[in-house]
């Protein structure tokens, strides 16, 4: 059981980006906040898959965990970036 903070870049048709935290457990993604729901899986390799959601609001993102950090991409509706994780 860990925990991530995600950072997120924003491009220009996004707010200026937000952070996240979440709890991997048994590869089963969850979130700790009660702004931001999370659901997914991290597979053995590290690759995973989330969904963050904030009301109607909805961004998936995918990428790959190492260790104690991470890198990958997510899109929402109108708008995509990057993010960023490390372990806390």
């Amino acid at each position: 059981l860990f925990g991530l903070n995600l950072e997120y870049a924003a491009h220009a048709a996004c707010p200026s980006g937000a952070s996240v935290s979440i709890e991997i457990n048994n590869g089963q993604v969850a979130s700790n906040s009660a702004a931001v729901t999370a659901s997914g899986r991290v597979a053995d390799a590290g690759n995973i898959n989330v969904t963050l959601a904030n009301g109607v609001k909805r961004a998936v993102g995918t990428g790959r965990l190492s260790g104690t950090s991470g890198s990958g991409t997510w899109r929402a509706a109108l708008c995509s970036g990057t993010w960023t994780a490390q372990r806390i």
